[in-house]
């Protein structure tokens, strides 16, 4: 038995030193400061490539990696760096530094003088029709969906009651005290996390197909996050002090919510479970918003500040290197009214095609919002939006997106008075329920190839309404490892499901 014992131990250590062996994460940093070097381009087996995420960090599958190939690295703003993938192999130090380029600007002759920025601007947007093509394209993306919320306030409390004695309205109180500062400690901690392998196609004439390959989630909230479970939560703790059987109107304000629950109904809504499942309808749409968002065309994009130069004010910042070429790097406010973005446009001297892109709401900007706090009890607005875009040049000789984040915090109020009013006896609670929080959403896309669709292959395309996805308990890199996909931070890796 102890020699079984010892095999098994053994046979685990050396499994666990093969997997680790197979793959292996590096940290990207500047070499002046040490700060990690986000979305820089990795490049392998020829045509084969990756990113770096938020945090500088990629993962690659050594024992994939052509050993006569060279492992390639660069970044808008750094000097690029190769390596052959036997040296990558040996290396203790997982930690890659780049060199700045701008150091090097002092040694470099400028044999013209520099464009002026609105000539930079201007052949920008001439060249879109020629730099740009984002239809009739089949795409192969990974997408990642976060979700975060974080609460400012949580309130419930039972202001009248007619049937009950006033202890148990004491108890009732503080129960649901300790129930709110339990959610939002557990919900403000927490997140929701969902990776997908997407086959992508759009047709010129906007007709969308998408496929999932493979789909995993993560959800970290436990289930406390839904309203359909705040509120049976809520609910359950307050018509605990009703029979079983018994049911109750839900009222707010003049608007009558349920006419016949009771507490039976609830537990049994919680028993009946759905397994979880990609819904390729929304899916679909989330991924062509960013197309669309990213895309530069008028009246549907985001980049407005590219395709309506009017609305803003531009500065040459600097001039920066990549692969070789020259790039300007041109900063963007807005100069009237409608123009909504601050941010920075990486622009390639030789043919005046946008590289990279940051953009936020400027100062005092928001997005959409909607106020009835008044009259409903209600308010939502857009107060943060924070993008970043690269696009690189693809097989078909035009440009297409390579990268994009979009983070996104939604401001939202609810405050409702609510009354619970037994059927069968004379019992009734009133209550207030007053609720603040941020919703925190990223979406994140990464175009591991695009190729261009004929409409003989989009049409012998099949969908399905839903796709299956895995759900995790805690994240492990054997989900991805025969992938190039981003590589987790660190919050999603740290996250657990109880």
């Amino acid at each position: 038995m102890k020699n079984n014992h010892f095999l098994a131990i053994l046979f685990l250590f050396i499994a666990t030193q093969i997997t680790l062996a197979q793959s292996k994460t590096f940290t990207l940093v500047d070499a002046k400061n040490n700060s990690p070097i986000p979305y820089a381009t990795i490049l392998f087996n020829g045509n084969q490539g990756s990113i770096t995420n938020q945090e500088g960090v990629f993962r690659l599958n050594m024992d994939k990696l052509n050993p006569n190939a060279v492992v390639a690295i660069s970044c808008i703003g750094y000097q690029s760096k190769s390596f052959k993938p036997e040296v990558l192999k040996q290396e203790k130090n997982a930690t890659i530094k780049l060199i700045p380029s701008v150091e090097s600007l002092e040694t470099v002759h400028l044999d013209q003088a520099r464009p002026h920025v609105d000539t930079i601007m201007k052949r920008v947007y001439d060249r879109l029709a020629t730099n740009y093509k984002f239809k009739d394209k089949k795409y192969k993306l990974f997408y990642r969906n976060t979700n975060k919320m974080h609460f400012d306030k949580l309130d419930v409390n039972v202001t009248k009651n007619t049937g009950f004695k006033r202890t148990a309205i004491k108890q009732l109180n503080e129960e649901l005290d300790a129930l709110k500062k339990e959610l939002k400690k557990s919900i403000n901690a927490s997140g929701y996390y969902a990776d997908m392998l997407l086959d992508f196609y759009k047709t010129d004439k906007a007709n969308l197909k998408m496929v999932v390959e493979k789909a995993i989630s993560l959800n970290g909230f436990d289930n406390l996050s839904t309203p359909e479970s705040l509120q049976k939560d809520m609910l359950t703790k307050i018509i605990r002090n009703f029979e079983e059987d018994i049911t109750y109107k839900v009222k707010t304000g003049w608007f009558k919510i349920e006419d016949s629950l009771s507490l039976k109904s609830i537990m049994k809504k919680s028993k009946d479970t759905v397994p979880p499942s990609v819904n390729v309808a929304s899916t679909k749409e989330d991924v062509n918003s960013i197309l669309l968002d990213n895309g530069f065309k008028v009246n549907y994009s985001d980049l407005n500040f590219v395709t309506e130069q009017n609305l803003y004010r531009y500065t040459l910042e600097d001039i920066l290197f990549y692969e070789g070429s020259l790039v300007y790097k041109v900063a963007f406010k807005p100069r009237k009214s409608d123009g909504k973005y601050g941010g920075f446009l990486y622009v390639n001297e030789e043919d005046y095609a946008v590289l990279k892109t940051e953009y936020a709401y400027a100062k005092g900007k928001h997005g959409r919002g909607l106020n009835l706090k008044l009259v409903l009890g209600v308010k939502f607005r857009d107060t943060k939006r924070k993008v970043t875009v690269s696009y690189k040049k693809d097989s078909t000789g035009y440009y297409g997106l390579q990268h994009v984040k979009q983070e996104t915090v939604k401001e939202m109020y609810v405050s409702r008075p609510m009354k619970l009013i037994a059927n069968e006896v004379s019992k009734k609670l009133k209550f207030n329920f007053k609720v603040q929080f941020d919703i925190i959403q990223s979406n994140e896309v990464f175009f591991l190839s695009q190729e261009q669709l004929d409409s003989t292959e989009y049409t012998a395309v099949k969908e399905v309404i839903k796709a299956p996805i895995e759900t995790l308990t805690t994240y492990h890199n054997n989900v991805w490892k025969d992938y190039p996909v981003l590589e987790p931070v660190r919050k999603y890796k740290n996250t657990a499901v109880n």
